[in-house]
């Protein structure tokens, strides 16, 4: 079980609790108890690891936030597919046959509701990609949730799965079904796109500092996974790992780029090497990230 990192920050979950993070430094921000169902519950945290928004099919959502977490808000709506932070004070909450709603951060109340699912939220200050649950294209949207203009940009693939954006926000590289294409969120525009051989599944990406990225897939024959480096600008795929699969593996962008295995560790790729940055271990019931030797 694993939350995908936000930014510099990264969290843990344990039945029902949850620790926070700095991958930088590698000590703890933040921890509590929190509202979560096992393999059904969707949790996210806020850019800057103060905030985190807990979804369950049962309970809805509930907004934690401080050191120790406290549960600030309860929000009763449901079903829920999915919940995000687009800024730090604006998160949303996704269902895939009513689309999304925006809530307020500081208020708890409702602020906008857009027909798009998922939404993959542009960390970074620009455009965000949201999945029209009309059409079968992306609209890009601000920081306000505010659709920019009319620009709609068609799948490639079947379905858009996951979303990684540049340090800049300018660009993205997003996995849609069976297809990872890397798109210019300023034009509004695809740079290229890649569609991997069949049985292959984008998984994850992420977008390094130097312009490359990584690509995450798997095969679904055996579950092998694929780490390949690519070029943001071409498109161009070379693979370096391959190994067979150790559990649930996020992807996602800091200095360099770290990997993070929920069996395994935390990883950083430098000089065309890959890693062990730190082991999980679980030490009396509780999650702790133990620097590598």
């Amino acid at each position: 079980m694993r939350c995908k990192a936000s930014g510099p920050f990264g969290a843990v979950e344990a039945d029902q609790r949850v620790d926070v993070w700095d991958l930088a430094t590698l000590q703890k921000r933040t921890s509590g108890a929190i509202r979560y169902e096992v393999n059904i519950g969707r949790l996210a945290l806020s850019p800057d690891g103060c905030a985190i928004v807990s979804a369950t099919y049962k309970n809805g959502a509930s907004l934690y936030i401080g050191a120790p977490l406290a549960r600030k808000q309860d929000l009763t709506i449901k079903p829920i597919d999915g919940v995000f932070f687009l800024t730090n004070r604006l998160f949303g909450i996704g269902a895939e046959e009513k689309g999304t709603g925006f809530w307020s951060v500081d208020s708890g109340i409702l602020v906008k509701r857009q027909p798009v699912y998922p939404v993959f939220a542009n960390p970074y200050g620009g455009p965000s990609l949201a999945a029209s649950i009309e059409r079968d294209c992306y609209w890009f949207i601000d920081e306000c949730a505010e659709r920019l203009g009319a620009r709609e940009l068609a799948f490639v693939g079947r379905w858009p799965l996951r979303a990684s954006f540049s340090n800049d926000g300018g660009f993205a590289v997003v996995c849609e079904s069976g297809v990872t294409r890397g798109i210019d969120l300023t034009k509004q525009a695809e740079m290229w796109h890649v569609r991997l051989p069949e049985k292959w599944q984008p998984q994850d990406a992420c977008i390094l500092e130097n312009g490359d990225a990584f690509l995450l897939s798997t095969r679904q024959t055996d579950g092998l996974v694929e780490i390949s480096l690519c070029s943001l600008a071409s498109g161009e795929v070379r693979s370096i790992l391959r190994r067979q699969p150790l559990g649930p593996i996020a992807v996602f962008a800091q200095e360099q780029a770290m990997l993070i295995e929920a069996t395994g560790g935390l990883f950083r790729y430098e000089d065309g090497a890959i890693r062990r940055v730190a082991e999980v271990r679980s030490v009396n019931d509780e999650y702790e990230l133990v620097r590598a030797p």
